[in-house]
């Protein structure tokens, strides 16, 4: 009996231990929902390094340089802050996985630590609304806090000076999954081709000025066909494979 309560004690002191480092690694990674599905059943988590199937997005703020020389810093950042709390939203919408904040980019995946068949489907859907607020403040909601915008009370048009180019890429495909980095600063990150790939076709993004491309991989993977006109092939660095890309119309 005394084994039993002790093997009981260490399990509830091991799952214990595994809910604190999963709110500390996601709790600002995911939306709360997500964080509150992982906390319930910590034992259905890997959270030792491992290869995944993911899909991947990176979404570009393409012309910051030219609103940071127009705007004084603290109005650039205020402006670029609520461009990243609307992305951010509507990645949580979808279940996605924030991987990192970069200057005017950030990285997100799907497919972990949650899985879904709609994963890819998920991503798609967030950039494509991800790009219908951009548009709708270039139209004329500059400066508005997207989180307090009632479009119903908003009778005025305000066209702004400081119109937001976005650009994403998706990609999908295997990728490394784990703790990176130093024994004192590290980060729950994702590497590998499959994120390669996602930075170079953002380059194309930004070369052609397309808004937004996916690649044949993550077009794959959906159950229902998404509008999309063939670009053409990318090599990828260092490689001569090539992967074919599509601009999504939104």
């Amino acid at each position: 009996c005394s084994i039993f309560i002790i093997s009981f004690v260490l399990k509830a002191h091991h799952e214990l231990k595994k809910k604190k480092k999963i709110e500390t690694i996601f709790g600002n990674l995911v939306s709360q929902q997500v964080l509150k599905q992982l906390v319930t059943k910590p034992h259905r988590l890997n959270l030792k390094s491992s290869v995944q199937k993911v899909t991947v997005m990176s979404c570009n703020i393409y012309n910051n340089l030219q609103i940071s020389e127009e705007l004084p810093p603290e109005k650039y950042v205020e402006l670029i802050n609520n461009i990243f709390n609307t992305i951010e939203k509507i990645i949580f919408k979808y279940n996605g996985t924030i991987n990192r904040f970069v200057g005017n980019s950030v990285l997100v995946y799907w497919g972990y630590p949650i899985h879904s068949r709609k994963d890819s489907e998920n991503a798609i859907r967030a950039a494509i609304e991800i790009q219908q607020k951009i548009d709708e403040y270039n139209a004329g909601f500059n400066n508005i806090n997207f989180e307090e915008y009632d479009e119903q009370n908003f009778e005025e048009k305000n066209p702004g000076k400081y119109s937001i180019n976005v650009k994403i890429a998706i990609n999908t495909g295997d990728a490394l999954i784990g703790q990176i980095g130093s024994s004192s600063v590290s980060d729950f990150t994702v590497l590998g081709e499959t994120v390669d790939v996602v930075e170079r076709i953002e380059a194309v993004c930004s070369e052609f000025d397309k808004n937004l491309i996916v690649t044949e991989n993550t077009l794959k993977q959906l159950d229902e066909e998404i509008p999309a006109q063939y670009i053409g092939q990318v090599r990828l660095k260092n490689s001569a494979e090539k992967v074919k890309i599509y601009e999504l119309k939104v």
